[in-house]
């Protein structure tokens, strides 16, 4: 005789995948078909659209994104679905990066922590496998989709001020985001004159971002917890997205 299962507080509500939903995705629609949802649980920001389109039309089988990039929300499905971050076949290495930040911006602007945070410790995988620090295009890209006190902007800042060097930045410096520009100033100046003994601003300066804890770029709420101390990039853990969202409905 088969033993009961016990439930408690705990246990993920199940997931109805009765109600498919096609989302058009870019000026030319391209469509993507999707579970409700699972697509409510992780994204505030597609569960207002799609309450939006209910109460316009009675209908909420389709929605538009007509802003987003089809790739960059390809991505985003792949790392609902699979829970990782996989990336797109035959992408070229300095390629995948532009692929990741696209992939963060989304994630952000959907409000999905988790997948954010998963899209970050891979970017950081990803750079130091390369041993490369993101470029001007990578730089430029990310400064046009995220807002101030991104954690994304924080990487890329910490990037160039512990990581990088004079050549990163001088030939094409006129050609860096104005923003990003002020924000490696600030940092520096704050690290400067922050009075640190000699020895110990070295070390500062020369910091690693491998060597940060893990939830040094994360970004955090009651739903999605701090990370236990783990080194920046390291494997990404479930911060109950999905059990969290269950328990709010």
């Amino acid at each position: 005789m088969a033993s009961a299962v016990k439930v408690t507080s705990s246990t993920p509500a199940r997931i109805d995948f009765s109600e498919p939903l096609i989302v058009l995705v870019g000026p030319e629609k391209k469509s993507f078909i999707v579970h409700k949802d699972v697509i409510c649980r992780r994204s505030p920001f597609l569960k207002a659209a799609i309450a939006e389109r209910w109460n316009s039309t009675g209908d909420c089988k389709k929605i538009e994104l007509p802003a987003d990039n089809p790739s960059a929300f390809a991505s985003y499905l792949q790392c609902v679905y699979q829970g990782v971050v996989v990336h797109e076949a035959g992408v070229m290495e300095e390629d995948a990066t532009c692929e990741l930040i696209a992939l963060y911006a989304l994630a952000d602007k959907f409000g999905d922590l988790r997948g954010a945070n998963l899209a970050i410790d891979a970017l950081i995988q990803h750079s130091d496998t390369l041993n490369r620090i993101p470029g001007l295009a990578e730089v430029d890209l990310a400064y046009g989709h995220t807002t101030a006190n991104s954690p994304l902007r924080k990487l890329l800042v910490d990037y160039y001020l512990h990581e990088g060097n004079e050549a990163a930045l001088q030939s094409d410096i006129d050609q860096y985001p104005c923003a990003f520009l002020a924000d490696f100033i600030m940092e520096y100046a704050r690290l400067k004159y922050s009075k640190l003994p000699e020895k110990v601003e070295k070390v500062v300066f020369n910091a690693k971002i491998e060597s940060k804890p893990k939830c040094e770029y994360h970004q955090h709420s009651d739903t999605h917890p701090v990370c236990d101390g783990e080194a920046a990039g390291g494997q990404a853990e479930d911060h109950g997205g999905d059990e969290a969202a269950s328990k709010e409905e």
